[in-house]
Order: C-alpha cells, then structure tokens, then sequence
C-alpha cells in the first residue's frame, strides 16, 4: 500500500515526487503474484498513467498480468475521534474482478462500516478528490457570503441556521480546514482538466478566493 503526502509547488502544479519515488521503491520489491495499492490522492489516471510505468519499467514485470494492483484513498480525517478509519466507508477499487475482490476482501478486515466496490481505479480517484474540491468550494463560498453578510450587520451563522431549516441545505461554516488536503487537492483536478483541454472556471475561481481568504 502507497500512501504518501501529493503536494503541489509553488506554481500551484502538482509535485509528484514522492509517489513517484514511492513506485520506485516498490519497483524494487515487488514479485510476480503480488499486489500493489495507491492510497495517495492523485488526479484520475496519475495510478495508471504515472505510477505504474515506473514499476513496470525498474522491475520488468507488467502491471495488470504479472501483479494486480488497485486504489483506496484514505479518508482519514486527522483529530476527529467520530468518524475514525474503522466506522468510515472505504473506496476501493482493483483492475480487474479478482483484483477487485481480493482488494475489498482485506480492508474489509478492519473497515467495519464495510467498503464501497468502485468500477475502476479512475473513478475511485475522480471520487476521492471531489470529496475536498466539493468541500473547498462549499467553504469558500460560505466565506464570501460571511463577508457580504458582515457588510450589512447580519450574523452568518443566524443565516445558516435559518436556511438549514429546508430539507435539502447542507450545513457549511465559513473559515478554515486543517491539513493540507482542502486547499491542495482541487489543484490536482484543475492540473488533469488543463491536459484534457478543459479550463476549469468554478473551481479555478474558489481557489483564487480561498488564497485571498488565507492571506487576509
């Protein structure tokens, strides 16, 4: 199992290096029959596209033929004693059906919530990083809706206890997250969309919003 930090630079790009390194170092290990599990959060397609042609390559073995492999993303949200590794659903996925099974077989071990059987290593990494681009955007939006609201000398949180009176309003606070993750994965979106052609505008723009937040 990798699970490494995926940071961006100071360009706001996404800096592969220790993934990257850390499918070396696999690379070096790894024997036919075995099994390999990226957990590290990564654009749709970087397992595939950018991990796995490493160890193909150092180790002479082929990916998919001579040893399985799969994607997990933790879900770990560091501090909080609720929502722990064991009672949170975990995503898994696997490239092809036995990969699959064997995949879900051994987390389901420990994850007692149970595992969801995602259809592909990309979808289970497309859902990872919409979990926090949903939840920067979401933030970033109540951020600026607390400025607006503080220039016309109405509490925020009266507002959204107001409108979580309605069935389908989902509850987000203005402020900060911790960890690093909110505010670096949706970069990892906005990088794969640019390579795909596609300029992102929704998220682009929060996360202009979301560094003014932080610097101010």
């Amino acid at each position: 199992m990798v699970a490494v930090p995926t940071p961006v630079d100071s360009h706001n790009v996404p800096d592969l290096t220790p993934v990257l390194k850390a499918s070396e170092t696999v690379a070096k290990a790894i024997k036919k029959g075995d099994y390999v599990v990226y957990e590290s959060t990564v654009y749709p397609g970087c397992t595939e596209e950018d991990c796995l042609p490493i160890i193909d390559k150092l180790s002479g073995l082929l990916s998919g033929a001579d040893y399985k492999f799969g994607y997990s993303p933790e879900r770990i949200n560091p501090g909080d004693k609720v929502h722990t590794l064991t009672n949170t659903v975990k995503i898994v996925s696997g490239n092809d059906a036995q990969s699959l099974d064997e995949i879900a077989k051994t987390y389901e071990i420990i994850i007692e919530a149970g595992v969801h059987r995602a259809p592909s290593v990309k979808v289970a990494e497309a859902g990872k990083i919409i979990e926090n681009t949903q939840r920067d955007l979401n933030i970033g939006l109540m951020n600026e809706l607390s400025i607006i609201f503080d220039k016309m000398g109405i509490n925020t949180y009266d507002v959204i206890e107001a409108a979580g009176t309605k069935w389908n309003f989902h509850k987000y606070s203005p402020g900060l997250v911790g960890g690093h993750c909110i505010g670096v994965d949706p970069y990892y979106l906005i990088y794969k969309a640019n390579q795909l052609g596609f300029q992102s505008k929704v998220i682009l723009a929060d996360e202009v919003s979301m560094m003014a937040c932080r610097a101010g």
